[in-house]
């Protein structure tokens, strides 16, 4: 019953147990003696306020035996709740349908087997030799794992340091560092970092001039590649090992390698190479594999495993798919693409050797290119003082072809005030002949007139000659 149609029936029955007690009061009123009727009434208040009470006393037990009982449903369920978080949650058949703590252990542990401690949040504060790269890095937390390197005992830390930010952001691989000195004792525990070899140039540089707001994660084992590097926890938390798409990947890898991690562990195609493809099978009797052949497995569930029952699945290479077909341990289901694994530090050093050479190669070119530049401003300013030259020789040009045709112009007239000239003294020499001529005859008339006159014993006379004649 509802606790407040309950009290309102107990308010009822009160009003009619007043009502009929307030009727026999008045009947026995005349026959009883008053202190009886005042007792009678005492105890009748007595008697209604311990029901009351009696019933508020009922109501308040039990609603406490419902919270109580609700209490007990909630630390069941609680319990329920931690044990799965603890344990985890298993279906009928036994299967996992979420993930608890033991579970994350497990994997965490195979996470930190490839990838060792990683000490994250840690912050350039200083540059101790530009010459050579050292520097001292602050570390927040952590820094008791972390040994001074001592050549003679052998022991110390090799740490490799990395932007801590998404690569499209620009975080990039700084350089693999030892440790030489820390201080545990300062406000911030800090280490002294020196390189473990000669830094080219460009490695140099990114490192001492690395900007201090941008923090560094340092790996105590250089991330190494596998089929599970990319990716993510399931949303209901059953499958550590959930696939990423295309966008999730694009947003942690270059554009021309998202389609070839996404490939990865996926049905091969037939443009897929041979050794590429590798068999999706399932068990149909239970193996172990040995530690040493762990490389040609790839458990479809769970990393790490070596031990499979009747139907597991799993990714096996041909080779290993041919000797366990052979036994009839296990049935194929597809052709996968396995894409090849890279090793990180190999390709950091060389990627940063054949950078430091490309930079080299761009310093000699950029010299090259100042030179060339150079040379053709020195070409321009003696082409602008040939092509300025070149004009004044046109408009010399010029100018001598004008002279020359006025020269031409007064020699045609030389030419012909001689042509005149020369007719003028060919008719003066023709009339000078003619005159001679008429001159000769007339002195040799005179002379034969003289001769006709002379004395006879006189000797003749020779005429001299004349000029012109």
């Amino acid at each position: 019953m509802d606790p407040e149609n309950f009290a309102t029936l107990t308010l009822v029955l009160a009003g009619l147990l007043s009502i009929a007690f307030l009727v026999f009061l008045i009947l026995g009123f005349k026959t009883w003696r008053v202190y009886t009727i005042i007792l009678v009434l005492f105890n009748f208040c007595a008697a209604a306020g311990f029901f009351y009470y009696s019933v508020r006393t009922l109501q308040t037990h039990k609603r406490w035996r419902e919270l109580v009982q609700s209490y007990q449903a909630d630390v069941k369920d609680l319990d329920g709740q931690i044990k799965v978080l603890e344990q985890g949650a298993t279906d009928e058949e036994g299967e996992l349908t979420t993930a608890g703590i033991r579970q994350y252990k497990k994997w965490l542990d195979y996470t930190i087997l490839d990838r060792g401690r990683t000490w994250t949040d840690c912050r350039l504060t200083a540059v101790v030799d530009p010459a050579v790269g050292s520097v001292k890095v602050a570390v927040p937390t952590g820094i008791d794992l972390i040994l001074p390197l001592d050549e003679q005992a052998g022991t110390g830390t090799v740490l490799y340091a990395f932007q801590q930010k998404n690569i499209h952001e620009g975080g990039r691989f700084i350089g693999e560092f030892k440790v030489v000195a820390r201080d545990i004792e300062a406000e911030i525990p800090t280490i002294d970092l020196a390189p473990m070899s000669v830094l080219t140039p460009y490695e140099l540089e990114r490192t001492i001039k690395a900007n201090p707001e941008v923090l560094w994660v340092l790996y105590k084992i250089m991330p190494q590649d596998n089929h599970w590097a990319f990716t993510k926890i399931s949303e209901d938390g059953t499958n550590p090992l959930d696939r990423m798409d295309a966008d999730e990947l694009g947003q942690l890898l270059p554009s021309d390698r998202v389609s070839e991690y996404n490939r990865d562990l996926q049905e091969a195609g037939p443009d897929d190479p041979d050794t590429r493809k590798w068999a999706k099978v399932v068990f149909k009797a239970p193996h172990k594999f040995a530690t040493i052949d762990s490389h040609r497995i790839l458990p479809v569930s769970n990393a790490g495993e070596t031990s499979f029952d009747p139907g597991d699945e799993a990714i096996i290479d041909w080779f290993t798919y041919e000797e366990l077909n052979s036994e009839e341990k296990v049935r194929l289901v597809s052709e996968v693409y396995v894409r090849k694994l890279r090793d990180y530090g190999f390709h950091f050093h060389a990627f940063g050797r054949a950078r430091n050479a490309h930079t080299i190669a761009m310093i000699d070119v950029r010299d090259t290119t100042v030179f060339v530049d150079g040379s053709l401003t020195r070409s321009k300013v003696r082409d602008t003082s040939r092509t300025a030259e070149r004009d004044n020789f046109r408009r010399d040009l010029i100018g001598f072809k004008a002279e020359e045709a006025a020269v031409a112009n007064y020699r045609a007239l030389l030419s012909k005030h001689l042509a005149d000239v020369l007719a003028e003294l060919k008719r003066v020499h023709f009339k000078n002949q003619e005159l001679v001529a008429k001159l000769g005859a007339a002195q040799a008339q005179k002379k034969r007139e003289i001769e006709a006159n002379l004395v006879p014993s006189t000797p003749p006379v020779t005429p001299a000659p004349q000029p012109g004649l």
